[in-house]
């Protein structure tokens, strides 16, 4: 168990701290929780690395899911999922990626082959 410790410090030294989270969840594996609320209903939790994003969750070119989270309440019976991702790129330009507004030439990541923005555009560049 030192030995995995040792492995993971050097990991996030060397290579970053997202790294470090992507090998940490991956050795705990997928897991669930259940809580019980103030009112006595119950809320059920999955926290799975593997589980894939809803379909319009749009991932950064190159994103790493370290990560994915489901969570189910009374309220919100359909589950709201969270993602922790780690990806490589300027801040200016995941923000930009991010901000963008829905129908925008980005698809998942990439574009959709429509006109390259204009200058002064600030737009993600995906040259």
């Amino acid at each position: 168990m030192h030995r995995f410790f040792l492995a993971l410090v050097a990991i996030v030294v060397l290579f970053g701290s997202g790294y470090g989270a992507v090998v940490l969840n991956w050795a705990m594996g997928p897991w669930e929780a259940t809580g019980i609320e103030q009112d006595g209903s119950l809320t059920h939790m999955r926290f799975d690395p593997s589980m894939p994003p809803a379909d319009f969750v749009p991932l950064f070119h190159g994103a790493q899911v370290i990560q994915s989270t489901r969570v189910m309440t009374k309220d919100a019976p359909s589950g709201v999922g969270m993602l922790d991702l780690s990806v490589h790129g300027s801040a200016d330009a995941v923000r930009d990626f991010y901000r963008a507004p829905p129908g925008s030439d980005r698809v998942h990541g990439q574009r959709t082959g429509g006109a390259e923005p204009e200058p002064g555009n600030r737009r993600l560049s995906w040259r």
